[in-house]
């Protein structure tokens, strides 16, 4: 008797279907295994800067502030944002600047009442001091008090001078033009309307007799 091989299951199907339609059956490809390689995540921490020691940080800000003040006296507001610039962190840039005003090395009411009797003598109008001073980053308070120092009768002797200087180029304007430039040259300074009319008044008078 004539042994029948086995059919391995595998091939079962196969067998079933060349009989079913007459064709061969494709098997069905295996799914793909997945990478057992894991992906690597990415290192938060190497992102990270290393950390500064803040006392590190605080020398650094009092040697920025320390060469501001060796050129020129500066406010508070001036040292802070130069603080800022070089991104030193705000509760460090308090601490230093509050240390600065203890000791006496800011003093934004002096500078305020230095700077305004500067630029007064400088023939410069309160208006454009009051102006320079809230640049500055000073108090509008602050500001005002330094202010009261410069009176109407000081500002009157400086626009004078200033229109003694120009009068001579224009000396053979029209009355009329060359009351208007003055105005205008004293009105950009800062003088008030009152101030530059006295000044102006004074000196025609004086040129023109």
């Amino acid at each position: 008797m004539t042994e029948t091989a086995a059919i391995p299951p595998e091939n079962a199907a196969l067998s079933i279907g060349n009989l079913v339609d007459g064709s061969a059956a494709v098997p069905a490809k295996r799914p793909r295994r997945p990478d057992p390689t894991p992906s690597a995540a990415p290192d938060s921490a190497s992102d990270e800067g290393p950390e500064v020691d803040p006392e590190e940080l605080k020398e650094r800000a009092r040697a920025i502030a320390l060469r501001k003040l060796a050129s020129a006296s500066r406010t508070r507001v001036e040292l802070q944002q130069a603080l800022a610039k070089a991104e030193i962190p705000p509760e460090i840039e308090r601490e230093v600047l509050d240390r600065f005003t203890e000791v006496g090395l800011i003093d934004d009411p002096s500078y305020a009442n230095a700077f305004a009797a500067g630029r007064a003598r400088a023939g410069w109008g309160k208006r454009v001091i009051r102006m320079r001073l809230r640049d500055k980053g000073i108090d509008p308070e602050l500001a005002e008090v330094a202010l009261t120092e410069i009176t109407e009768d000081d500002e009157r002797v400086q626009a004078t001078r200033l229109v003694e200087r120009r009068w001579p180029r224009l000396v053979r304007q029209d009355a009329h033009v060359r009351n208007r430039r003055l105005y205008a040259m004293l009105a950009r300074r800062g003088f008030s309307s009152d101030v530059i009319s006295a000044a102006i008044a004074e000196v025609a008078e004086r040129e023109v007799a």
